[in-house]
């Protein structure tokens, strides 16, 4: 009888699980493969929330781009999506020109919880072994390493035009300043744990060279 009675109990347990993986939160297009670019939605700090520049700030020294943003690829739905950024006539620390150095590493978003047409998640710095992304500008440089599970990343649908907003409003990043020579306005070389990536992206898709809608749900 003992036996007989844990069989239902082991049954409920996976039928459970079942039902939490359907439930889970996913990135979809209309057409497969998908290619996604996403674009920031507009440059320095104005605008609404999530209109701003994608702007990483380390010591509230920013570090911005005039256009920026990712590419990615959409195999089939995922709860996750690996982007490489990308930026030009960039800024940071103060000067007018800096590098920034993504040496293969990535991003890699995750949808969490939510629901109707919004929903919250998390981001990992991803990173080949012994790789970081390196920013210099002027005598600043700082390095930031692999690190997962930062808060502070919200999805929303843009159901008329089928594209997605992602707004970072990421704090807590980990990073090691590796140069703070004369003029940089960091303080002191070591690591710090205030970095913050903020700003505003448009993500679209395309199948086969020809548009296709997005959607998380």
């Amino acid at each position: 009888m003992k036996a007989w009675k844990a069989v239902p109990m082991l049954l409920i347990a996976v039928f459970a699980w079942g039902a939490t993986a359907a439930d889970a939160a996913v990135i979809k297009a209309e057409s497969y493969p998908a290619s996604l670019t996403g674009n920031q939605m507009g440059t320095g700090t104005g605008g609404t929330p999530g209109e701003s520049g994608t702007i990483l700030s380390f010591e509230g020294q920013m570090t911005e781009c005039g256009s920026g943003g990712f590419t990615g690829d959409l195999k089939a739905a995922s709860s996750q999506l690996s982007v490489n950024q990308f930026g030009l006539s960039c800024t940071a620390f103060g000067f007018m020109t800096s590098s920034l150095s993504w040496n293969g590493c990535n991003y890699l978003l995750h949808v969490g919880s939510g629901s109707g047409d919004e929903f919250t998640g998390t981001i990992d710095f991803v990173c080949p072994e012994g790789q970081k992304v390196v920013i210099t500008a002027g005598n600043c440089e700082i390095q930031i390493g692999a690190q997962s599970g930062l808060p502070g990343v919200s999805y929303e649908n843009l159901t008329i035009e089928k594209k997605l907003r992602i707004v970072f409003d990421v704090k807590g990043i980990t990073y090691t300043k590796t140069k703070d020579g004369a003029f940089c306005p960091l303080n002191g070389t070591g690591v710090a744990t205030n970095g913050v990536l903020v700003g505003g992206t448009k993500v679209s898709g395309t199948s086969g060279g020809v548009a296709t809608g997005l959607r998380i749900e």
